[in-house]
C-alpha cells in the first residue's frame, strides 16, 4: 500500500511525499519521518512512529534532489540485482525484490534457497504481474483510485508526445465498412509515415482521408493519454521524396517482410486527451 502511495507521488509529482516532518539530531543529522503517512496508519497503529536518520552531510536540499533518483534517470542506474532468498524470515527474499525495482530500478534475479523452496508458488503467485501474467489482457481491467481528471490536449502537446514515433493505429473506411490495424510509424516533418507492403489493404487506401491514433496507457495508476491524427494519406511515389523518407524515417515494421510501400500523411487536424492521478 505505501509503495502503491509512493509510485503515485512520483507519477504526480516526481518524488514521493515525506510522510511527516523533516528534523534534526543535536548532531545536525536530519531524520525523516516515513511512518505513520496518513489517517490509515495513525489509527491501526497508535503510538507507532518509523524515522529515518540521514548519513551526516546530508542537508534538506540534497535529501529533497535524491528522491526518486532511478525515476529521474532511469540509464544512470540500469543494471540487474541478484536477490539471494534465504534465511528463516518468508518476507525478505521478495522485500528486497520489490526495493530492488522499484526504488533502484533494477532487473532482479531472485533466487529461494532449498529451505524456502517451497515459498516459491506463493511468490510467483503474489508477483504474478511482475513476472508476466495478464500479459495478453487488454489493459484496462482495474478499478481507478484516487482522483482523476481528463485534460484536454493542445496541439503542440499532441505533437510531442507523438514525436518520437511507435505504434499508432490507422482507421480508413473500406467497401464492406470501417477497419483499424496496428501500425509503426515515425514523424518527419510533422507528418506521419507508415511503411507496409505491396497488395496490403492500407496499401490499397493509400490515396484517402485517415485517421491515426496513439496512446501511452499506465495500466498501474489507470492513467494515460491519447492523441487522434486525422489528415490526407498518399502514396510516396516521387524518387527524391522516397529517398529522403529510407534515410531519415526512422520505422521498422513489427510485421517484418517486404514493406517498402511508404505512406505519408498529411495532418489536418490533431486533437488530444490525457487522464491523470491528481
Amino acid at each position: 500500500r505505501l509503495l502503491r502511495d509512493a509510485l503515485r507521488d512520483i507519477a504526480k509529482d516526481g518524488k514521493p511525499a515525506f510522510a511527516g516532518p523533516v528534523r534534526e539530531t543535536p548532531d545536525g543529522r536530519l531524520r525523516v519521518q516515513i511512518f505513520p503517512a496518513n489517517a490509515f496508519d495513525r489509527i491501526a497503529f497508535p503510538q507507532t512512529t518509523a524515522e529515518i536518520y540521514m548519513q551526516p552531510g546530508v542537508t534538506r536540499d540534497t535529501l529533497v534532489a535524491g528522491q526518486a533518483a532511478a525515476y529521474a534517470d532511469p540509464l544512470a542506474h540500469a543494471g540487474t540485482a541478484l536477490v539471494l532468498a534465504a534465511g528463516n524470515v518468508a518476507s525478505l527474499g521478495p522485500r528486497d525484490a520489490l526495493s530492488k525495482l522499484f526504488v533502484e530500478g533494477k532487473v532482479v534475479v531472485m533466487k529461494a534457497n532449498p529451505v524456502n523452496d517451497y515459498l516459491v508458488p506463493y511468490w510467483r503467485r503474489a508477483l504474478a504481474s511482475l513476472l508476466g501474467a495478464g500479459a495478453e489482457v487488454p489493459p484496462g481491467r482495474g478499478l481507478p483510485a484516487g482522483q482523476h481528471v481528463m485534460d484536454t490536449l493542445t496541439p503542440a502537446e499532441c505533437h510531442r508526445l507523438i514525436a518520437p514515433g511507435g505504434i499508432g493505429r490507422i482507421a480508413f473506411t473500406t467497401a464492406s465498412g470501417p477497419v483499424v490495424f496496428p501500425v509503426n510509424f515515425a514523424m518527419v516533418a510533422d507528418t506521419i509515415v507508415i511503411r507496409t507492403g505491396a497488395g496490403t489493404i492500407i496499401e490499397g487506401h493509400a490515396d484517402e482521408l485517415v485517421a491515426l491514433e496513439v496512446d501511452h496507457i499506465d495500466d498501474a495508476l489507470c492513467q494515460g493519454w491519447s492523441v487522434l491524427v486525422r489528415g490526407q494519406a498518399h502514396r510516396v511515389a516521387h524518387p527524391s521524396e522516397l529517398w529522403h523518407l529510407r534515410e531519415d524515417a526512422m520505422v521498422w515494421p513489427w510485421a517484418g517482410g517486404n514493406r517498402e510501400v511508404y505512406l505519408r500523411i498529411v495532418p489536418t487536424k490533431v486533437t488530444g486527451r490525457r487522464i491523470e492521478v491528481r
